[in-house]
């Protein structure tokens, strides 16, 4: 997901404007870090399930 993406979603949630030493406001930094991290977390979970099916239909095929 882009930055955008994230604070699109990250806004229609709650989360709250962080303003940085600039002035201009934005989610705060950390916040697309955990974004990322999250995605990444699932995509390894989805990955590792995605193994166990086809472990299992491998299984299944030879007789």
């Amino acid at each position: 997901m882009t930055n955008d993406q994230i604070k699109e979603v990250a806004i229609a949630n709650g989360h709250p404007f962080f303003t940085n030493p600039d002035g201009t406001e934005d989610i705060h930094p950390l916040a697309y870090q955990f974004a990322r991290a999250l995605f990444a977390e699932q995509q390894r979970l989805w990955d590792k399930e995605r193994a166990d099916i086809e472990f299992h239909e491998d299984w299944l095929e030879s007789d």
